[in-house]
């Protein structure tokens, strides 16, 4: 018999990452990103350059599109969770570990699994309090998390079979090589701090204010949740508040009491998908024998159903006198089953 009463925890649930089913069964990312980037995000990246004087030439487009580029692809599919961690304008919460969510589907209503859907809110503010902190602190390094060494891994062609340089157009590469080339010897560190330039500046676009309409158009978790305060993502399907109710009780939960415990089933009840615990679900008829509620045999005299529950501590002694294993054998309903053709004795 399972012991759990009240809520499980976060880390209890078998969790699909939503977002991570959502790039391997679409096949073209989460912002249907193919390698365009938006001429805003090119020209920010070149007042990135000016503003730190580093040359640029009207003919290394293929550069700066490559090291921005890295970002978006970063945020795409490397990790398409990078955006949710306090970066941008919305967070991945745990808000479906605290609460039931009755998705409204047409005439249909039912009870999202926990496991297999994530919340999300928008956070006003923090969008250009991260933007002015990188901007403040330029190079790859000081993006936040782990965002700078993963970047620099793609540029480095880590997650690829060429690196960026060897993705260049070939004239735009040695516009660059001719630019990075002193006393004769090609400084390959200042060809690669042009990507990385690029990489930094792509991705404070992306994440910051200058992107937010580019997001909102791109990514459906985005628009919907700085639109309406909050958004689910659900088996691959986007929902704003419209189509869900979020109810303030535990998921798995009963919906008539809302006590949350192991004997918790889904059921059908009025045409709806819904928990209900073992007590309401029998209608309140007398257990059968044995049983402390409808059909099931529950120790656990801390729930408010249980019939000792009004004992206080004392209760759980009388579960267990009335109820527990060691009660079958005072009413000798036990047999006694030895492995084996000697019975094994204790020794002194």
């Amino acid at each position: 018999m399972s012991s759990r009463l009240g809520p499980k925890q976060d880390y209890d649930y078998d969790k699909t990452d939503q977002i991570w089913e959502w790039v391997n069964n679409s096949n073209v990312g989460v912002m249907g990103f193919d390698g365009t980037i938006p001429i805003e995000c090119l020209e920010f990246c070149v007042e990135q350059y000016n503003r730190f004087g580093v040359p640029v030439h009207p003919d290394m487009y293929d550069v700066i599109r490559i090291g921005a580029g890295s970002a978006f692809y970063h945020c795409e599919c490397n990790d398409p969770y990078a955006l949710f961690w306090e970066v941008s304008d919305v967070n991945i919460t745990n808000e479906w570990s605290m609460y039931t969510y009755e998705i409204r589907d047409g005439d249909r209503r039912f009870e999202a699994d926990p496991e297999c859907f994530e919340t999300f809110r928008y956070v006003p503010g923090q969008c250009e309090e991260v933007f002015d902190h990188i901007m403040s602190h330029p190079g790859l390094a000081a993006l936040p998390g782990c965002v700078g060494s993963e970047l620099s891994d793609i540029l480095r062609g880590e997650y690829s079979d060429e690196p960026a340089v060897g993705n260049t157009h070939g004239a735009d590469l040695e516009v660059l090589r001719k630019m990075c080339t002193i006393n004769g010897v090609e400084d390959w560190t200042r060809i690669n701090a042009y990507y990385d330039l690029a990489a930094w500046a792509g991705f404070a676009w992306l994440a910051g204010p200058p992107g937010r309409i580019y997001r909102m158009d791109r990514h459906d978790v985005i628009g919907v949740a700085i639109s309406y305060g909050e958004s689910i993502l659900l088996d691959g399907c986007v929902m704003d508040p419209q189509f869900y109710k979020k109810l303030s009780r535990p998921p798995i939960s009963c919906h008539v009491c809302g006590v949350s415990a192991w004997c918790t089933e889904l059921t059908m009840t009025e045409g709806f998908t819904r928990h209900i615990c073992e007590h309401c679900n029998s209608e309140g008829m007398p257990p059968i024998h044995m049983a402390t509620c409808g059909g099931k045999r529950c120790l656990l005299s801390e729930c408010l159903h249980h019939p000792y529950h009004n004992h206080g501590t004392a209760g759980i002694r009388n579960a267990m006198r009335d109820f527990g294993q060691l009660r079958s054998v005072a009413d000798g309903q036990t047999v006694t089953r030895v492995a084996g053709s000697k019975v094994l004795q204790l020794k002194g």
